[in-house]
């Protein structure tokens, strides 16, 4: 814990960064500290750490200030997919769905290829079980782009909890041979 008040303010923002690993009693008193970093990029982190901590009253201003900083941050590259998506995953941990999926949605017409929002907004519908929205964002991934190992895998994934288990093994394969080092593609195509 003392890279969190280390001089070093690389380091300092790497133990925020990493904050999420700690038990979660002690994630609010010890990132709610990080709230009144010098550096702006710390306090976001922070933030973005403490989302859904309850906070102490005394640290609510210092939070609302540096929510605001990551908010502000994600609209500056909001013209982009990837400025969208971090928006969505803010709006994700918070429990807002709605606008979580609306961000991705647009974070896909921005950049029709960039996979992990495709990822992201597919696994929004898996845990509000909408498997035909699920299969239509991967399939549409996956006409976006063939060969990406991530999009295969997870397509393969939705098609295993439908109980597809040998369509499954094509897109296991296909994403192991686009990424032979990836373990886990590997360990999946050899149990499947």
């Amino acid at each position: 814990i003392p890279y969190l008040t280390h001089k070093e303010a690389l380091l300092r923002l790497s133990a925020v960064m990493v904050g999420g690993l700690l038990p979660r009693h002690e994630q609010s008193q010890l990132l709610s500290e990080r709230l009144k970093d010098p550096l702006k990029s710390i306090r976001i982190e922070a933030a973005r750490g403490l989302l859904n901590q309850g906070l102490q009253s005394h640290n609510q201003a210092l939070f609302t200030k540096a929510f605001n900083e990551l908010v502000n941050a994600n609209q500056v590259s909001i013209w982009r997919g990837e400025g969208r998506l971090n928006q969505a995953i803010v709006s994700l941990t918070m429990g807002k769905w709605l606008e979580a999926e609306k961000d991705l949605l647009k974070s896909i017409e921005i950049d029709p290829y960039f996979e992990v929002s495709y990822i992201n907004l597919a696994e929004v519908y898996r845990q509000q079980q909408r498997k035909d929205k699920e299969r239509a964002v991967l399939k549409k991934a996956l006409k976006n782009l063939p060969k990406s190992a991530p999009l295969n895998y997870a397509y393969g994934l939705f098609l295993v909890r439908q109980q597809q288990h040998k369509e499954a093994v094509a897109y296991f394969e296909l994403a192991n041979r686009i990424s032979p080092t990836e373990s886990q593609y590997m360990y999946t195509y050899a149990l499947a």
